[in-house]
Parts: C-alpha cells; structure tokens; sequence
C-alpha cells in the first residue's frame, strides 16, 4: 500500500505504472511512501525517489521494489587517529545465512578519523563526514558511488567536499529520506548558534553542491529527525536567551533546494524540576510522523506532531535520572518507545490520546555495559550488545506485548570476538549484525523465539568505527 504526502492511499497489486486517484498542481509538493507491506507473499518494498515536485508532466521517476528485504551489502569505516587516514570497507552478504565476505576492490581511503557514514536510501552513494587531524575541527565529507552489481566503490569527482570553515564542531552528517539532501550540523557549546549546511546530492553522479546556512538559537544539536515523506525535520537543543532551557524546533524542507526554514516560533519545553543538565539532544520520530520523542541531558518528553502541519504540541514529560538517551526506537503497534540510556534499557508507554508518558519497566544487565540496541518490534525480541572491558557478547531478550517484563532468550548470551558497539536488524527482520572493537559478527534470527545463531566474524583492519547495510536482496 502506497501513501502521497500524509493522505490518500493506493493498493498495488502488480508490476507496472501507477498513479494516485487525485492529481497535483503544478510545483505542489509530494511524498510517496509505503503505508503498509505486502502480506503475501511477505516482502519488504522501498521507494526511490519518493520525494519532489510536480512540473508540467506527470510524474515517472518514483521506482518502488519489493524483495525479501534482506540487506545486500554492508560497510564500515575504520581509523586508527586523528592523522591516519582511514579507510571505507565493502562485504557482501549472504542472503539466507548473513554471513559477511570482504569484496575486492571496495576498500576506498577516508580523510583522517572518519566520525560519521551516511548512505542515500536507494544504496547508490555513500557519504563519509572527516574530522580535520590537524585542528579535530570541521574537515570533509567525502562521496562515493556503488556499484550495485559488485558493491565496488568510487570515489564521486570533486570529493572530498569541502565544509565551510567556519563549520567548527561539526559533529554529525544527515541525508534526507527522499536522498536528495545531505545536512551538515555544526555544535556550538555555550553560545546558542548552532548551525546546519544545505547539501545538494546530484542524482547522477552523488556530487555535493553546498547551500545556505541555517541559524538556531540553541546548542547541542546533533541530530535530525525527518517526517516519512521528507517534508519537516524536527530539532531538539537547549537554549541560552534568559536562563538555561531546552526546546524543540520544526523546520520545512524546500521539496526543491532542500533549504530549511524554521516554522513557527520555538517549542519552549516543560521546566525540569532541577537545574538542566547539559548534553547532547536527541530526538526519534515514531513511523507514522506523529509522535516525536526528545531526550536531554536529564528528560525525556512527548510531543504530537501535526502530520500536515508539521506543528508540536508537547504532551508529557518524565524524569530521566540517568543521563541521557544515546539510542531509541518505537514500537508502533505497542504504543511503546524503548530507549538505552547510560547503559540501562526503558520501556516507556506512549499514549499519545492520554498524553501520559510512564515508565513501565527497565532492564540493568550485570555486567557489562550495553554499548547497542536493536529492537524487532513485529516479534517482541530485543539484542544488546556489551561494551564492558572484559564483556564480550550479544543478549537477547523476549519483552511481553502487555506487561514489557523483559525474559533472556534461551541460549542468550551470544559471545563476540571483542567489546560490543553498534547492533542492526536488517528491513527482513531475519539478519543481525554486531559491530566488535575489531570486525563484525552476523547472526540469523528465529522470528518465533528470537533466538540467535551466529554465522561468522569477519576482521576490520584499524578497528570498525562505524557501520551501515546497503541494499537489499
């Protein structure tokens, strides 16, 4: 089942051209998503060029396919300092088993300390944001093309691109969801300016061309947070005008250009009853566009998101003692968002009708500091990975769809080679993989019980710092 911009739906049925009952005017706006996936038989469908604007024609760029959904290619970068280059590396995936296979010919050399990695959503170019080794400042994003047959990679002409120099404290690189855009957001801590770089992304050769510079009036920003159809992006910073607060902001997407514009005034958030702390602020949408989850240093907060509008309306607010949220995602069908905060896993019921927000359970391993979260929502299973210094291994957990009481899957815990970082499930929802201080570790999930079994570790030379799956099969 497709979606055009939030409303009216359109069931597909087989190959071939489609179109939407109710016609656009021309220059109007649109996004194209998937509101549901096929059932039978059961497969995961992606959308490319599902965002822009209607000219003098119709429009026949937007491609949907449909597959098993199982990730095709994996990469990861690797550094050893601030003045070695670094290095981007290809594996290829097997489709029934995940097991990785380094490919020939896709290892490509980063600037020094590549600290961000950021593929376009149809798989076609990858963007890899490099820290200055001199002045750890604002450095490069460099581009690369895929080959999709062999998963090779180019380095795209012109690249690396430049960051503007005064883009200090850069600290993260976005691309939109129609892939059209990248953003480059700048942290300014202590005098509320924080900045984002407009990218545009030529869709034949991935080349960056830079556009304006959006102010905010608010520091630690680190993240963006789109609408499906890539028409808002939600903010979340803290702000120094009076007295140190938090908010959140909403920005509109140029469906051209990709230039942000602020809308509306900012989102003053609910007082903390202690004194804000500082801290990165992260913000999760939930799939649907309606509901934005923001963490700070010491809250977490609710807020309704107008669909059409792109307005917030906070709801509700809790008390986060520990620190913090580094990773996050909803369970849609639950009304649930668990979040891995300071090494403690929350479940929080979101009920947006009521406008509560309450903590309904926790999970504390003991030992070893979760340093992942990879949540399948569909079956109720969730793995974490350890970061302790002498812990080494995946847990797995099945969490009732009622109560959340969390139980360790039989045969959990799963060792690993080295100290736990990132974890990923792939779209399938059959495909786990595990970033360890030196490779990657894949895993097949059983849907039924969540249980793992491991399929092999590949080495990163220098170390995995980052990693993302491209593609699917």
């Amino acid at each position: 089942m497709l979606q055009v911009n939030a409303g009216e739906t359109l069931a597909i049925s087989a190959d071939g051209s489609f179109h939407f009952p109710t016609k656009l005017n021309a220059n109007a706006g649109y996004g194209v998503t998937v509101s549901a996936q096929p059932g039978t038989p059961t497969q995961v469908c992606s959308i490319a060029n599902m965002a822009g604007a209607v000219g003098s024609a119709d429009v026949t760029s937007i491609a949907v396919t449909c597959n098993s959904g199982r990730a095709k290619y994996l990469y990861t970068t690797s550094a050893p300092d601030f003045t070695t280059l670094g290095a981007l590396s290809g594996f290829s995936i097997d489709a029934k088993t995940g097991a990785l296979t380094p490919v020939a010919d896709t290892s490509c050399p980063t600037g020094p300390l590549p600290v961000d990695l950021r593929p376009t959503p149809d798989g076609r170019f990858i963007y890899v944001r490099n820290v200055d080794g001199s002045t750890a400042q604002s450095g490069t994003i460099a581009a690369y093309s895929v080959n999709a047959a062999t998963s090779t990679l180019t380095p795209v002409a012109g690249s690396p691109f430049a960051l503007p120099t005064s883009m200090v404290s850069t600290v993260a690189i976005q691309v939109d969801p129609s892939g059209r855009f990248l953003y480059a957001m700048q942290l300014h801590m202590g005098s509320s300016s924080g900045r984002i770089v407009t990218f545009r992304i030529n869709q034949s050769t991935g080349a960056l061309t830079a556009g304006s510079a959006t102010g905010f009036a608010m520091e630690y920003v680190q993240q963006m947070s789109f609408d499906p159809w890539g028409r808002f992006a939600y903010l979340g910073g803290i702000t120094h005008s009076t007295a140190l607060a938090y908010q959140a902001t909403t920005v509109g997407i140029d469906t051209i250009t990709g230039e942000l514009t602020r809308l509306g005034s900012d989102l003053a958030l609910t007082a903390p009853p202690n004194l804000p702390g500082y801290g990165p602020a992260t913000c999760f949408i939930n799939g649907a566009g309606t509901q934005l989850m923001c963490s700070f240093a010491d809250e977490l907060y609710m807020l309704r998101v107008n669909s059409a509008t792109g307005a917030l309306t906070e709801l509700a607010h809790i008390n986060n003692t520990s620190g913090g949220a580094s990773q996050g995602t909803f369970v849609p069908a639950d009304h649930l968002f668990v979040i891995l905060d300071s090494g403690v896993t929350h479940f929080y019921s979101a009920d947006d009708a009521a406008s509560t927000l309450t903590e309904i359970s926790s999970l504390t391993l003991g030992n070893g500091t979760p340093a992942g979260l990879a949540v399948d929502g569909s079956n109720h299973h969730l793995y974490l990975s350890e970061g302790g210094a002498n812990s080494f291994q995946v847990r797995a957990f099945g969490f009732d769809s009622t109560s959340k009481v969390t139980s360790e899957i039989f045969g959990s815990p799963y060792a690993l080679p080295g100290q736990g970082a990132s974890a990923q499930i792939d779209s399938s929802g059959g495909l786990l993989f595990v970033m360890y201080v030196n490779g990657m570790s894949s895993f097949t999930i059983a849907s039924a019980t969540g249980a793992l079994t491991p399929t092999g570790t590949v080495a990163v030379p220098n170390g995995a710092s980052r990693f993302v799956l491209v593609g699917t099969q």
